[in-house]
């Protein structure tokens, strides 16, 4: 047995961002759970929620750079 497999770690896997993008609208609608899109990546559950923080984050730092109220 490889060392991995007995630590029951997986090969870090990068997601393209194409990717990220389809994980992403499919927990986002529904589709699929986080648990299910990690499985069919082949990437562990920390990557799914990762990739699914981004954009929300992303979509809320250009919210506050508009908000005239809010000094960035």
């Amino acid at each position: 047995m490889s060392a991995a497999a007995v630590s029951g770690k997986r090969k870090r896997r990068r997601l393209s961002p194409s990717e990220k993008y389809e994980i992403y609208v499919s927990v986002l609608t529904g589709q699929a759970t986080q648990r299910e899109a990690a499985e069919q990546y082949g990437v562990d559950r920390s990557t799914v929620v990762t990739a699914c923080r981004s954009p929300s984050r992303a979509r809320w730092t250009r919210w506050l750079r508009r908000c005239p109220a809010v000094p960035v």
